[in-house]
């Protein structure tokens, strides 16, 4: 009698926020919910934080990990290494599994065991590098999940960093790789990844309450009272962008096509939440069109509900894109969308059924498509339920979830040999 136990390294998790992070806590509380024994290792990056925690029932092991670049991702990369080896079980002689490293949570009865092992790694990096290092010659499967595509993605960070040959070479002996969307597929055989390891698997969210106007307007009232800026004018509109505060996430395009929205709707306002590596440009791009007040920096959220349930329609103007947690959030909860023509985001959006598409690095032709849809209720009632029903059918974390489960018992199936 055997129970699956998913091990998922992650370098990030909560409270950092970010779509490999918000995903990860999605996919293992989904996981444990059908079943798997799920356990999720990452670094500590403050030393404040308690080394162990339970988010949403899923255990959570922090590793050292200072804050310091290099070091820190040495000292991260070896306390990793040393917790792999120490409390993931070598399997041995079939269907056997050694207890020799002492781990406590696979207990043995008589013949049998309860847990058959997966390491899962989220990002073709750091982490990835030593779960396949770790798990060579263990007979434990190993499978990692690419998480971004373009400029942003895994392919191109091997390309940029040092030793990324190297942890590319490694990458590339792991039991299978996971990628959300086409478009990460055709990067990772371009890098020369064995295509018959890689396996499409979207991302998912939960579906949670519909958007409505009671709850938009109880969202605002709760955000309004955290903190002023939140104030909405009862004439205009308010568009959200969760995505961070990036030039490849378009942040600096839609602040110019805010100054064209604004100039035809005063009363519109913009709410950008996250951080992000151009924060400081974003905010010189407000004071240069005199958007103060009209585009509001929202801060850091863990959980955007109240942002979302706030709007009015869910901006994303990405340059690129894997297959964007933040864009599936907002149309999980039935929000009209507009989204930039990246490749990553065309599975998910149809343009003119359940989102409308606008050029990418066009703020002129972004903000006309953003009035589009902001000047007619009928749109935006029609593209919301849409979006909200492709989420449903699709993208849904529990489909997403159920596939990944298939694909661990598919490698773990083919790494046991008889006896």
């Amino acid at each position: 009698m055997s129970r699956l136990r998913v091990i998922l390294a992650t370098r990030r998790f909560w409270p950092h926020v970010g779509g490999p992070e918000k995903f990860a806590a999605y996919l293992a509380e989904q996981l444990s919910e059908q079943g798997a024994a799920t356990q999720i290792v990452t670094g500590r990056l403050d030393r404040d934080w308690p080394r162990r925690i339970e988010y949403r029932g899923v255990p959570v092991e922090r590793l050292r990990h200072p804050g310091m670049k290099r070091w820190g991702t040495f000292r991260y990369m070896r306390a990793l290494n040393k917790w792999l080896r120490k409390n993931v079980p070598t399997r041995e002689h079939g269907d056997e599994v050694s207890l020799r490293r002492g781990n406590e949570a696979v207990l043995a009865h008589g013949n049998e065991h309860i847990a058959d092992d997966i390491v899962c790694a989220s990002m073709l990096k750091h982490a990835a590098y030593v779960a396949v290092g770790a798990m060579q010659g263990s007979g434990v499967p190993v499978i990692l999940r690419a998480e971004d595509a373009g400029e942003r993605g895994d392919c191109r960070w091997q390309e940029k960093v040092v030793f990324g040959q190297r942890i590319r070479s490694r990458c590339q002996l792991a039991d299978a790789i996971v990628a959300p969307s086409e478009q990460i597929i055709e990067e990772l055989m371009a890098a020369g990844f064995d295509s018959d390891r890689l396996h499409l698997i979207p991302n998912g969210v939960p579906i949670g309450p519909q958007v409505n106007d009671v709850r938009r307007k109880a969202a605002r009232r709760a955000l309004a009272a955290m903190a002023k800026h939140f104030e909405a004018p009862e004439n205009g509109f308010v568009a959200v962008s969760t995505a961070g505060l990036d030039r490849t996430k378009g942040a600096l395009d839609l602040i110019d096509a805010w100054k064209s929205v604004n100039d035809r709707a005063p009363n519109a306002r913009l709410w950008l939440a996250g951080d992000g590596r151009d924060r400081g440009r974003v905010v010189d791009r407000i004071h240069k069109h005199s958007l103060k007040g009209r585009v509001i920096l929202a801060g850091v959220f863990t959980d955007v509900d109240d942002l979302l349930h706030a709007a009015d329609l869910f901006v994303l103007a990405s340059h690129t894109e894997g297959m964007s947690v933040a864009l599936l959030e907002a149309m999980a909860v039935g929000l009209p969308i507009v989204a930039s023509d990246a490749p990553g985001n065309r599975p998910l959006i149809e343009n003119n059924e359940n989102g409308l598409l606008a050029p990418r690095e066009n703020a002129t032709a972004l903000a006309e498509v953003i009035l589009t849809v902001a000047a007619s209720e009928g749109t935006k009632r029609r593209l919301g339920n849409a979006a909200r029903d492709t989420v449903r059918r699709r993208f849904s974390i529990e489909n997403s979830a159920r596939q990944h489960l298939e694909l661990f018992e598919h490698v773990l199936r083919s790494k046991i040999k008889p006896p």
